[in-house]
């Protein structure tokens, strides 16, 4: 018997969200200074998501964006049989030509996720999730006979608009550089119960 122990979950799933005009109070909160000074990556913007903008803001987008984010992750959680996550903090990358961010994981949190708001077709930008480093450093990688998932060390995916991945926050994960000439904004988040 072959028993697969340890996986790691990830959702991918495509929302019906107006991407459009997520986008457009995106631009809005860009003109009104929203940026911080904290950068997403390299060469990229960030806009943190705070209870300001819901206060001070008019924003119709975003918030409802943020409420069909949760009820996905809370059925993910669901079906990877984990308590229920909540979202505890979320930020906007916005990432021009050239731009990335590096090799990173989410400590503190328990489920991470990115929804891509704009997604250029030209950006040839993937997400990369890495397995630990003991898993190549003890030749796992080099002893597969054929190419499978389970067997590498990486695993690429290169999103579209309106696609929502989740994963757990402690896998280490980077996004390559944006070759579009138009930005890569996505609306990234970490959750705790």
């Amino acid at each position: 018997m072959i028993k697969l122990l340890f996986p790691t979950p990830i959702n991918i799933s495509t929302l019906k969200e107006p991407t459009h005009l997520i986008y457009d109070e995106v631009g809005f909160l860009l003109n009104k200074g929203y940026t911080n000074k904290v950068i997403s990556g390299v060469d990229g913007d960030r806009i943190d998501i705070t209870n300001e903008f819901f206060e001070k803001e008019n924003l119709t987008y975003i918030p409802t964006l943020l409420n069909n984010i949760q009820k996905n992750i809370l059925s993910f959680c669901k079906d990877i049989c984990i308590k229920p996550q909540y979202i505890t903090e979320s930020w906007i990358n916005i990432n021009p030509t050239n731009s990335y961010n590096k090799r990173h994981c989410h400590p503190g949190s328990v489920i991470s996720g990115t929804y891509y708001i704009k997604y250029p077709i030209d950006a040839d930008s993937p997400i990369c999730f890495y397995r630990s480093r003991e898993f190549s450093d003890y030749g796992w990688t080099y002893a597969a006979d054929r190419d499978v998932d389970e067997l590498k060390s990486y695993y690429s995916h290169h999103p579209c608009e309106n696609e929502l991945i989740m994963f757990p926050s402690y896998l280490d994960h980077d996004v390559a550089s944006n070759h579009s000439k138009d930005s890569r904004v996505s609306l990234a988040f970490n959750t705790s119960p």
